[in-house]
Formats: C-alpha cells, sequence, structure tokens
C-alpha cells in the first residue's frame, strides 16, 4: 500500500481519534462526519492508502452499530476493497456476513461468513459476542 504524506498522515490519525472519542460518547453522527472527512481528504484513489482500511472499517462498523443497517451495508463494499487490498484476513467479509444477515439476506451472509471462516480459519467467530451468526453459519 502506499503511504500518505506524514502531514496528512498526521491530520487524518487525528480525525480518527478524534471520531473515536465521539464514539465512546455515543455521539455517532458528529463521530460519522468526521470519519467522512478524513475519508474525503484520501487521495484518489482512496482505496490504495494504509489508512483506507481503517477509515473504511470504521465507517461501516459505526452504522452497523448504531443500527442503521443500510449505510452499513452501502459502505461494507468499500471495506471489503480495502481489506483485500491490505490485510485480506477476512474481516471485512465477516462483517459483510452480519450486516447481510440484519438485513435478511441470508444467501448473502451464508456466502460472506463462509469467506471469512476461510480466510480467517475460523478466528473470526472467537471474538464476536453474539452468538445469533454462528448459529445461523452452522445451521444453514
Amino acid at each position: 500500500m502506499k503511504e500518505l504524506d506524514e502531514n496528512l498522515q498526521v491530520k487524518i490519525q487525528e480525525l480518527i481519534d478524534e471520531s473515536d472519542e465521539m464514539y465512546d460518547k455515543d455521539d455517532i453522527d458528529p463521530c460519522l462526519v468526521i470519519l467522512d472527512n478524513a475519508w474525503e481528504m484520501l487521495p484518489e484513489p482512496k482505496t490504495d492508502w494504509d489508512e483506507s482500511y481503517l477509515i473504511s472499517k470504521e465507517i461501516a462498523q459505526t452504522y452497523f452499530c448504531s443500527g442503521n443497517i443500510e449505510k452499513a451495508w452501502d459502505y461494507i463494499r468499500i471495506f471489503i476493497e480495502c481489506d483485500n487490498a491490505q490485510r485480506n484476513f477476512g474481516e471485512s467479509e465477516f462483517l459483510a456476513g452480519k450486516i447481510a444477515f440484519e438485513l435478511q439476506k441470508f444467501e448473502d451472509a451464508k456466502a460472506y461468513f463462509q469467506i471469512a471462516e476461510t480466510k480467517s480459519e475460523g478466528r473470526q467467530w472467537k471474538g464476536e459476542s453474539d452468538p445469533k451468526y454462528f448459529q445461523f453459519f452452522k445451521r444453514k
């Protein structure tokens, strides 16, 4: 992955830190605005930077955790692209599976969970606190 200019990197990290503080206070809308601002600061193509992974992950997770599942679904494709370009351990597909499940897109959920299971060698399930996703995956 490409590295950003150091000054831009520092500015973006400051925004990410600020968004984390807002999230911790359950101040979701300002958190998302800050993350969107950080994303907009990335040069094109936005998915080619080390910071792309973290920003896209936080946007998708924040929408998901705040109950805005439709918006999370809109952003998950970006996170998948960034994850596959950088880490590729199935983290994005695992979140995509959870989002698809909540949208009752069960075939998509099963497929995403299967990809996450394969890429992570099952490690994605270890940190999940809600058993309904694992029960669904094993049941189908």
